[in-house]
C-alpha cells in the first residue's frame, strides 16, 4: 500500500477527524486548575454562566453552570471542583481505566440521590491527580468527568 493510499482513504480521514474533535474538546478545560484558576478567568473565556446557584453540600460554595455542559464549584472566587459531560472515548469506562493505568484507582459507590431509573451511580477515582468519573455501573458508561483540588 502506498503512503498515498492511506492518506486519501475515507477511513484515515474519518479517524483524523474524530481524533481532532476529541482533542478540542479536551483542549477547552485543559487549562483550568481547581486550586488556581478563578471565576474572573471563567468569566473571560467562557462569558457569564447559563446558571448560578449555590452548592447544596457547601452552602457557602457558588455553583457556575455553562451551556457547554460544564460546572464549576467555587468558593472565595477561587474554582475548587471543575465537573463537564464527556466527550468522545470519555464516555466509556473503559476509556479511563486503560488511561489511568499504573495509578491507585479507587472504585466506590456515589454517597447521595440515585441515578436515573434509582441506580446507584458509582465512581471512579484517582485521589493522587484529584480527578474521578462518575458512572453507571450496568452500563459502565461516564457521565461526569471530575477535577478537584488535590
Amino acid at each position: 500500500m502506498l503512503l498515498r493510499d492511506v492518506t486519501y482513504s475515507p477511513f484515515w480521514f474519518a479517524i483524523v477527524i474524530i481524533m481532532t474533535i476529541s482533542a478540542c474538546a479536551k483542549s477547552e478545560t485543559a487549562w483550568i486548575e481547581p486550586g488556581r484558576t478563578t471565576i474572573a478567568e471563567i468569566r473571560s473565556q467562557w462569558g457569564e454562566p447559563a446558571r448560578q446557584g449555590s452548592s447544596q453540600v457547601r452552602p457557602q460554595s457558588k455553583v457556575y453552570d455553562y451551556q457547554n455542559g460544564c460546572s464549576f464549584q467555587i468558593d472565595r472566587d477561587t474554582v475548587t471542583t471543575l465537573s463537564c459531560t464527556p466527550s468522545g472515548q470519555e464516555v466509556h469506562l473503559q476509556y479511563w481505566l486503560h488511561h489511568w493505568e499504573g495509578k491507585y484507582q479507587k472504585r466506590e459507590p456515589l454517597p447521595g440521590k440515585p441515578g436515573r431509573h434509582g441506580k446507584t451511580l458509582f465512581q471512579l477515582a484517582i485521589p493522587s491527580d484529584g480527578e474521578a468519573v462518575i458512572f453507571d455501573r450496568a452500563t459502565e458508561r461516564v457521565l461526569r468527568v471530575v477535577r478537584h483540588v488535590r
